[in-house]
């Protein structure tokens, strides 16, 4: 079966452009127990979507299940390889790059400033990165400075999607983020380059849970198309 599917919606009417995805039941349940951190934004998602009684019990799994360190890895790994290919290696990068290295970034320093111990703390950061950067300011993990630079750069809506000449400020923020949060792993003792530290034991009760729940999933929809 198809994986994923994906569609853009170009700017028009004012507004910037929309990109909308999803992932097929089984692929996205095996993501969910590795902690991919797009499946799960989606998920627990702010915004009202239809759902059904299945999506309960899918957040309330994986509030159960997430590895913290995994999904902190994946943030990290996310924001320097987008910034790579995306920044780096062009002259004149579309804006809306910077917000999707930007948000990675900024959701492991969220992730970084909480408490790992907890299992009731909040799961996710705030998916607006506006939100987010502003929540980072008002706890003093984020300069004020750099406060300014994310919301100017978000401010301007209808350059999103236009290429333009790179950003030297919010490069230099980006490189800060990168440096900093890497030794912030470290000396949780995640390494950027090894990975997190998993306890296959755990690691497979994780998948067994994620692969009953897919399996009752997939068998009460498809009794309801037959």
């Amino acid at each position: 079966p198809i994986q994923k599917f994906a569609r853009s919606f170009p700017a028009a009417g004012g507004l910037t452009q929309v990109d909308v995805s999803g992932w097929e039941a089984r692929h996205a349940c095996r993501m969910l127990a590795q902690h991919n951190p797009s499946v799960l934004h989606a998920l627990f998602s702010p915004v009202p979507i239809k759902s059904t009684t299945w999506t309960a019990s899918m957040c309330q799994l994986a509030a159960q299940t997430v590895d913290r360190a995994a999904l902190a890895l994946a943030f990290w790994k996310h924001g320097k390889q987008n910034f790579v290919d995306y920044i780096r290696r062009v002259d004149q990068p579309k804006r809306k790059r910077y917000v999707h290295v930007l948000r990675p970034l900024l959701s492991l320093k969220w992730l970084l400033s909480h408490d790992w111990s907890h299992p009731s703390d909040r799961l996710l950061p705030p998916s607006s990165i506006l939100d987010l950067a502003t929540e980072l300011t008002g706890a003093g993990v984020l300069a004020a400075e750099s406060l300014e630079i994310v919301s100017e750069l978000v401010s301007q809506k209808d350059r999103l999607a236009r290429p333009a000449p790179r950003d030297k400020a919010l490069e230099h923020l980006i490189e800060q983020l990168i440096s900093d949060t890497e030794v912030d792993l470290g000396r949780r003792n995640v390494n950027v380059r090894k990975g997190a530290l998993a306890d296959p034991t755990q690691v497979k009760v994780i998948y067994d849970k994620w692969n009953l729940l897919c399996v009752s999933m997939v068998s009460e929809v498809s009794a309801t198309l037959t």
